[in-house]
């Protein structure tokens, strides 16, 4: 049986899991800050939630959205091309 401290630990890590704030997405993605923030300024990622304070708050699916962003660069898509797949899956 798990001891409380156990679950409740558990219990944290999937909450910050569920709301990456932007430097937590640059470390589970290994892009820099600026790449991200430029990304979001064009319309290539995008934020659940923007805190009182002007946090950006990503769900766990931007981790795969950035991982999308950066294969289709690979393509030598340009950003215009990038977002319209992003948007479209």
């Amino acid at each position: 049986m798990l001891s409380r401290g156990v679950v409740l630990n558990e219990m944290e890590r999937n909450r910050k899991i569920a709301n990456l704030s932007i430097g937590g997405l640059a470390n589970a993605t290994n892009e820099s800050l600026s790449t991200l923030r430029y990304w979001l300024k064009n319309g290539l990622l995008k934020s659940h939630d923007i805190t009182k304070g002007g946090h950006y708050r990503f769900n766990p699916s931007a981790v795969k959205r950035v991982k999308k962003i950066r294969d289709l660069q690979s393509e030598r898509l340009t950003i215009d091309e990038i977002r319209g797949r992003v948007a479209n899956g």
